[in-house]
């Protein structure tokens, strides 16, 4: 008998109080071209939003992990994002930025880096894992 796992599904919905917006950045962005006559450039690829919708964006891990780049310590928050499972396919290095959020008024505008999307036989939620990058000024 197969399992049911609808019931799963609309309750975890119904946690998702948050908005997020997610979109694939346009690749070769600098490859475009220059147009001599008007003076204008016009970027080959455009930046293409692939989700816009009802989500849950809570911290994965309780502290940040730290490495260094550029000289400058790095700290990652990773994320987890909750969409609905009949959401668009999403993939990494898409850009998650949230729009609105019930609970928290410090949480829209944050951007999030997709690194990871996960898939499972029973899954009841599209789960997704994504930094919050910030870097650490020195004083």
């Amino acid at each position: 008998m197969p399992m049911n796992l609808d019931s799963a599904q609309r309750v975890l919905e119904r946690e998702m109080v948050d908005a997020v917006t997610i979109v694939r950045p346009g690749r070769d962005a600098d490859a475009g071209t220059f147009d001599n006559g008007t003076g204008t450039y016009t970027a080959s690829a455009a930046d293409t939003t692939i989700y816009s919708g009802k989500a849950m964006v809570t911290t994965y891990a309780a502290e940040p992990r730290s490495r260094t780049e550029g000289g400058g310590e790095i700290k990652e928050n990773t994320y987890t994002v909750r969409l609905p499972l009949d959401a668009a396919q999403v993939a990494e290095n898409d850009v998650v930025t949230v729009t609105a959020s019930l609970r928290d008024d410090q949480l829209p505008g944050k951007e999030l880096l997709i690194v990871s999307v996960n898939y499972t036989t029973f899954a009841v939620s599209r789960k997704i894992l994504a930094e919050l990058r910030v870097l650490k000024r020195d004083p």
